[in-house]
């Protein structure tokens, strides 16, 4: 029930149109491999971890590096940097700042519980956190998302990691 509530929570504050506006340079989600494609289809997700696929990206960040660099962005309001670490954006920046401040998410006691790489643009990463924020009639929920985790995709776009943009639920 909590990751449902969550899911709902980033859905709404990262959709709501789409324009270009003074937002950072839109990227666009690389096409998922046939291999990689396949194993999610056949509920196998993430596929194993491959260790001679490359983890770091052309700004030496692996993708944990990137995971914990979103959550210290939205934790310190820092907008641009946040929105820059998703890969393809499904709203503007404008909006997508607006339910951001408007959410006052924060999350807590976040940790990477494990990362896979299993080509050289996918990969995903899994963890636990605590996220507090408000609900669009301003009452304040927390979200407990202990061990197992969750997993977290992330794809090369231009050849940086970025986290995948979770849309509106």
């Amino acid at each position: 029930m909590r990751f449902v509530i969550l899911t709902l929570l980033v859905g709404m504050l990262l959709t709501s149109g789409c324009s270009a506006g003074d937002a950072p340079a839109a990227s666009r989600l690389p096409e998922a491999t046939e291999a990689a494609t396949g194993v999610r289809e056949a509920g196998q997700w993430p596929p194993q971890d491959d260790p001679d696929a490359p983890r770091e990206d052309v700004n030496g960040g692996t993708p944990s590096d990137v995971v914990l660099s979103l959550i210290d962005a939205g934790n310190r309001s820092d907008w641009p940097a946040r929105y820059s670490l998703y890969t393809n954006h499904t709203i503007d920046y404008a909006t997508a700042q607006q339910e951001w401040q408007e959410a006052a998410e924060s999350y807590s006691e976040f940790e990477v519980l494990e990362t896979r790489v299993w080509s050289r643009t996918e990969a995903a990463v899994r963890v636990a956190y605590r996220a507090s924020a408000s609900a669009p009639d301003r009452t304040r929920y927390g979200v407990d998302v202990p061990e197992p985790g969750e997993w977290w995709p992330l794809f090369k776009v231009e050849d940086a990691w970025k986290v995948q943009w979770m849309p509106r639920q």
